[in-house]
């Protein structure tokens, strides 16, 4: 074989290769690409995650003091009646039922001004909000024992309740 045939046989193989490339992807490149596509769509649900407010909290407005309101969600009247009778009527609830386990995820939402969260809480989360998740075998009686627990760590009495 020749020079000129080898180097005819090189061209050949080098346009057969770029074509090849316009019209296909190897298997490598594909995998490459899924990786890629996986990386930003995990990173897409991770802003969406961090963006997102966590449940029964709004924006704080400017023309009222701070304060969250949540009860968007339906609640047991009794739970709101226990609330106001043990906390406050100015306490906020705010109730999940999760997909999976067997209870729920009761929010108590603490006012500004009944709060002892330090200020630098109040700064980045702009809220102050106990939690606790609840078997449904506890009930109503869970419910109110976590109210409880909250009155004391609060050290509310009733003078500071009915303000």
């Amino acid at each position: 074989m020749t020079e000129e045939h080898k180097k005819k046989l090189k061209d050949a193989r080098e346009k057969s290769k770029l074509e090849k490339k316009e019209e296909f992807v190897t298997k490598k490149e594909f995998s490459e690409l899924i990786g890629i596509v996986k990386t930003v769509a995990q990173s897409v649900s991770e802003l969406k995650t961090i963006q997102q407010t966590p449940p029964g909290v709004n924006a704080p407005s400017e023309s009222k003091e701070e304060s969250v309101f949540p009860d968007t969600t339906h609640l047991p009247p009794k739970w709101r009646e226990f609330c106001d009778q043990i906390l406050g009527k100015d306490f906020g609830l705010n109730v999940t039922y999760p997909d999976t386990g067997k209870g729920f995820i009761i929010r108590v939402i603490v006012p500004k001004g009944k709060s002892n969260a330090p200020v630098s809480h109040w700064e980045f989360y702009k809220a102050d909000i106990r939690s606790r998740a609840i078997g449904f075998g506890e009930g109503l009686e869970g419910v109110q024992k976590f109210y409880e627990k909250i009155k004391a760590n609060l050290k509310l009495n009733q003078a500071n309740i009915q303000k």
